[in-house]
């Protein structure tokens, strides 16, 4: 039953890679052995069968890798898009709230100075003048 199994296998397509290496491994040592013409022609083209079978395979891995890999490195660049628009939002909004409290702080800054003045205007209009060369206050005694 296991020959009959073996035999509605299609080689090299339904068998998998390690049972294709056996199979190409095997028929590799039996070609120093005499046979006729016709028969190292089949198994070479076994051989041939065979490794084609197992380039395709791995071509086909491959493949798949390279698309697996495309697909990540889209996804990443997708994500680094995204990452970069944020980052120049919160720095543009960081760069206005500064500049928004950098002039609020000015305004006030000009505020209180003005305010300062009017106050130190002020105390110098009520203090008493300073003495004459003559020696006399502008005070009455």
């Amino acid at each position: 039953m296991d020959e009959n199994a073996e035999k509605e296998k299609r080689y090299p397509w339904d068998y998998d890679t390690d049972e294709i290496k056996q199979r190409v491994y095997e028929q590799r040592d039996t070609l120093g052995r005499p046979r006729g013409a016709d028969a190292r022609q089949e198994i070479i083209a076994d051989i041939d069968m065979g490794m084609n079978e197992l380039q395709w395979r791995a071509t086909e891995k491959a493949n798949q890798t390279a698309e697996k890999s495309y697909e990540t490195a889209t996804l990443s660049a997708r994500s680094s898009n995204r990452l970069s628009r944020l980052a120049i939002i919160l720095s543009t909004i960081a760069i206005i709230v500064t500049a928004l409290f950098g002039y609020l702080d000015y305004v006030g800054d000009k505020d209180w100075q003005s305010k300062q003045i009017q106050l130190l205007e002020g105390l110098l209009s009520t203090e008493p003048s300073p003495p004459t060369e003559e020696g006399s206050s502008s005070q009455s005694p």
